[in-house]
C-alpha cells in the first residue's frame, strides 16, 4: 500500500549504521554502513521516474521519538490532502521529535515538503543533509507550517520548488537555523535557498545561502529575528534583510563552495 510508512513510536530511539558485528552502539558507523529507509515500493526507481506506486511518506514522526543514522529516499507525495505533503518524512503535530546523522534524498510531494514536511512540529535536527529533493509548489528540502525547528549543521543542497523555497519554505514559522550551508537550491518563483513568508521569524546564525540558480537566495515577507548574526549570503538582492558589515553579516560576497561532496 502506498500509505506503507515507517511510523517512529513516542519515546523510542532507533538507530541506523550497524554491520551486525558490534557488540557496542558506540561501534556503529552510519557512513560506512548505510541504513536506507526507502519508499520505492517496486525497487525500480530511475530518479523521479517510475515512482508512481511509491510510498507517500516514507517515515511519519511521533512526538519524543529519534531517528539516528539513516538515508531516507523515494517518498513520493504525490495523493491528496494530508497525502501531498512529507515525501521523505511527514511530522503533524510531532512536536520533539529529534533527527541526527540522516539524509534525506531524492523524496518528492506534490504540494509542500519533498524532503520533509513539518506542521505545528518543533523537530531537532542536526547532523542531516537534504540533497536533490523536490516540491511541485513549496519547500523542495523542508516546508515549515507553523513551526520551530531547529536545524544545526546541516546541508541544503540541489532541492528545488517549482514556485517557492527551493531549500526551505517557512509559513507562520519560526525556524533557529544555526552552521547551516544552503548551495544550488531553486524556486521559480522566489526563495531559492530559503522562503519566509509574512508571520514567520526565523533566526540565522553562521549560515551561508549561495549558489541559487533561480528564485534568490533569501526572500523574507516576514521579520528576522534580532539574534540573526554571523551570516554570508552571496545574493544581496535577496539577503533577508540583512546588511553587509553588520552583526558579521556578509552580503553579496561569494563562499567559494565546491559542489557537493561526501567527506
Amino acid at each position: 500500500s502506498r500509505t506503507a510508512t515507517f511510523q517512529l513510536k513516542t519515546g523510542v530511539v532507533i538507530y541506523g549504521g550497524f554491520a551486525g558485528t558490534e557488540t557496542l552502539r558506540a561501534q556503529r558507523d552510519p557512513i560506512a554502513n548505510l541504513s536506507i529507509l526507502s519508499g520505492d515500493l517496486k525497487e525500480d526507481d530511475d530518479g523521479f521516474t517510475n515512482n508512481t506506486e511509491n510510498s507517500y511518506h516514507v517515515v511519519t514522526g511521533a512526538n519524543s521519538a529519534t531517528l539516528d543514522g539513516f538515508t531516507v529516499s523515494g517518498g513520493n507525495a504525490n495523493g491528496t490532502s494530508p497525502n501531498d505533503s512529507g515525501g521523505g518524512m511527514f511530522n503533524y503535530n510531532s512536536s520533539s521529535l529529534t533527527l541526527m546523522n540522516m539524509t534525506f534524498s531524492g523524496n518528492s510531494a506534490d504540494f509542500a515538503g519533498g524532503g520533509m514536511s513539518n506542521t505545528a512540529s518543533a523537530p531537532t535536527i542536526t547532523n542531516v543533509t537534504f540533497s536533490g529533493n523536490l516540491a511541485n509548489w513549496l519547500g523542495g528540502g523542508m516546508a515549515n507550517g507553523g513551526s520551530a525547528p531547529t536545524v544545526t549543521n546541516v546541508t541544503f543542497s540541489g532541492n528545488s520548488a517549482s514556485y517557492y523555497g527551493g531549500g526551505m519554505f517557512n509559513s507562520s514559522s519560526n525556524p533557529t537555523v544555526t552552521n547551516v550551508t544552503f548551495s544550488d537550491n531553486s524556486a521559480t518563483n522566489q526563495g531559492g535557498g530559503m522562503y519566509n513568508g509574512d508571520s514567520s521569524s526565523p533566526t540565522l546564525k553562521n549560515v551561508i545561502i549561495a549558489n541559487s540558480p533561480s528564485g534568490g537566495d533569501c526572500y523574507l515577507l516576514g521579520t528576522l529575528n534580532a539574534e540573526s548574526k554571523n551570516n554570508l549570503i552571496e545574493d544581496a538582492s535577496n539577503a533577508c534583510g540583512l546588511t553587509n558589515g553588520v552583526d558579521g553579516n556578509l552580503i553579496g560576497v561569494d563562499p567559494l563552495l565546491g559542489a557537493l561532496g561526501d567527506h
